[in-house]
C-alpha cells in the first residue's frame, strides 16, 4: 500500500521545495512508502519550473493546470492522476 498525497499550488515558488523536502523526509522516517501529487493551480510565477524540477524523483509527480481550477478543483486533478 502507498499512500498519495496531493498539493495543488498557486503561486507558491518560494516554499514548494522545502514543504515537499519536509513532508517525504517525515513520511521516509515513518517507513511509510508514498507518492506526492503537486498541482500547479495556473500560478503566473516559476512554481510550475520548481515542481517539475522535484517531479524528477520518483516519488513526485507534477501536474499543470492552465487556469487555476480552485482549490476542489486541484485536489480533484490529483486525484484523477493517483
Amino acid at each position: 500500500m502507498q499512500l498519495g498525497l496531493v498539493i495543488p499550488l498557486l503561486n507558491e515558488h518560494e516554499l514548494v521545495t522545502e514543504v515537499v523536502a519536509s513532508i517525504h523526509s517525515t513520511l521516509e522516517a515513518a517507513e511509510i512508502s508514498h507518492i506526492i501529487v503537486l498541482v500547479n493551480n495556473g500560478s503566473t510565477d516559476q512554481t510550475g519550473a520548481k515542481i517539475d524540477d522535484l517531479a524528477q524523483s520518483d516519488s513526485v509527480h507534477a501536474i499543470h493546470l492552465r487556469e487555476n481550477a480552485g482549490y476542489g478543483g486541484g485536489i480533484l486533478a490529483g486525484f484523477a492522476w493517483l
